[in-house]
């Protein structure tokens, strides 16, 4: 039972599991009490012929700032458990806690032998909630203190759980908050399932084919047979298409991809050696190939994910009407297969397929503002061979060549929201290092 009494404020301490560690400025609530006094008691518990606080840290602030020598306050028993579940719940209600501070307040909960759902029944979180921070609290404190004051997101906080590896998890966190974010993320998953899919895919291509260099797959005595995505593969996915009994094939890796070859049945003549700048010049048009269809990725993921359509309405409208105009001038095709995709039906995938058109009526008087957020999209001629290269062979290094189509695309999404990573300007803008050399350094070669 409660036993409420005034209690001399330099016996009253924070509680050092408070999840809440900064009670932020409390000036404004000293000058009330000054002028009011104390409006509501302080809960605190005994502790060591003094007391802790476990509701009012603000209060207690604000008393001393006040220039209170004592406080009413609200005596109670509690379990350490309780006394954190309170403060937990308590601060929830009344100041929003920070997400670290949440994580840090559930795993001591969790630390203290309560299960989720107990978690979740004390603290009022739902137990996704509650695992979520879990998750968030297994990240290093420090390098959370730091996102955190860049303005990293549980989103992105959840995301650097999914890295497995501690030293890409801590590189990823560093990114939170910034612009980078999500393009760093992109990165990080792909290198994961590369390490982990690529012994496994050795392993069965081993009972099928024999391995042969990345180089030598280029050579006069081999044909192309198939290839396979290794990001996308999966156990018990086909490696060889088209697969015949008693047909010698031959394997190599290389940039994420396996490539499946046979021997030619043609009389070729000796492939001539490639130069290191030829070689130079072909790394260069296929990283930025995959550089380029990542940004589109990652420019349809932003899309079909933005939730505050409706908001943003009026911008929508004024590029839905720019790409119209562009449309015209630049000879733009579109891929209406975006729309099967807005609507949630990825079962199709090939490009230009028109969506049903019962679906497509229903789903546009349901979501008439998403519905124009994704024509807007649509009518911007965005694809995954979007670019700002020009292909070259040989020798020759990818020359930057300005696109009208990405720069008023990215106008549009960093109008929405969209935050450009650092790879995708330098792509865009033309210093991005891939592209061609100035002539001076081509001639030190």
């Amino acid at each position: 039972m409660e036993n409420i009494r005034m209690i001399e404020i330099e016996k009253i301490h924070n509680h050092p599991d408070n999840p809440r560690k900064d009670v932020g400025d409390v000036s404004e609530l000293a000058e009330s009490i000054k002028h009011s006094g104390i409006m509501q008691n302080l809960t605190v518990v005994p502790f060591c012929d003094e007391y802790r606080v476990i509701i009012g840290h603000r209060r207690l602030a604000a008393s001393k700032l006040a220039g209170l020598k004592e406080v009413p306050c609200a005596v109670v028993e509690m379990s350490e458990k309780e006394q954190i579940a309170t403060m937990l719940s308590e601060n929830m209600q009344r100041v929003d806690l920070t997400v670290v501070e949440q994580a840090q307040g559930v795993q001591m909960l969790f630390d203290l032998g309560e299960s989720v759902a107990a978690i979740s029944e004390k603290t009022g979180f739902s137990e996704s909630t509650v695992r979520k921070r879990m998750k968030v609290a297994t990240l290093p404190a420090d390098k959370l203190k730091e996102a955190e004051k860049r303005g990293g997101t549980l989103e992105e906080y959840i995301k650097c759980c999914e890295i497995e590896n501690e030293k890409e998890r801590k590189k990823l966190l560093e990114a939170a908050g910034t612009r980078d974010f999500n393009w760093k993320y992109e990165s990080a998953i792909k290198e994961q399932k590369l390490k982990k899919n690529i012994p496994l895919i050795k392993k069965e291509i081993k009972k099928l084919a024999k391995e042969i260099s990345s180089e030598d797959r280029w050579t006069s005595k081999y044909d192309s047979h198939s290839s396979i995505n290794i990001v996308k593969w999966k156990p018990g996915d086909k490696l060889i298409k088209g697969y015949k009994e008693g047909q010698e094939y031959f394997w190599s890796i290389s940039y994420g991809t396996l490539y499946i070859s046979v021997k030619s049945q043609k009389v070729k003549s000796a492939t001539p050696k490639k130069s290191k700048k030829e070689i130079e010049a072909e790394r260069r048009r296929k990283e930025l190939k995959k550089l380029f269809e990542k940004a589109h990725k990652m420019r349809v993921d932003f899309i079909l994910n933005f939730s505050a359509a409706k908001k943003f309405e009026k911008i929508i409208t004024e590029y839905l009407i720019r790409f119209n105009f562009a449309e015209v001038i630049y000879y733009r095709n579109s891929d209406d297969n975006i729309f099967n995709k807005a609507m949630g039906d990825n079962s199709n995938g090939k490009y230009y397929q028109r969506p049903d058109a019962e679906k497509f009526n229903q789903w546009t008087k349901e979501k008439s503002s998403y519905a124009l957020l994704i024509l807007a999209y649509v009518k911007s001629g965005d694809s995954s061979s979007a670019s700002c290269y020009e292909g070259k062979w040989g020798e020759m290094y990818p020359e930057y060549k300005k696109s009208n189509l990405l720069e008023l695309l990215y106008e549009f999404l960093a109008e929405l929201g969209y935050q450009i990573s650092t790879e995708e300007e330098q792509l865009i803008n033309g210093t991005h290092e891939l592209y061609a050399q100035i002539e001076s350094e081509d001639k030190n070669d």
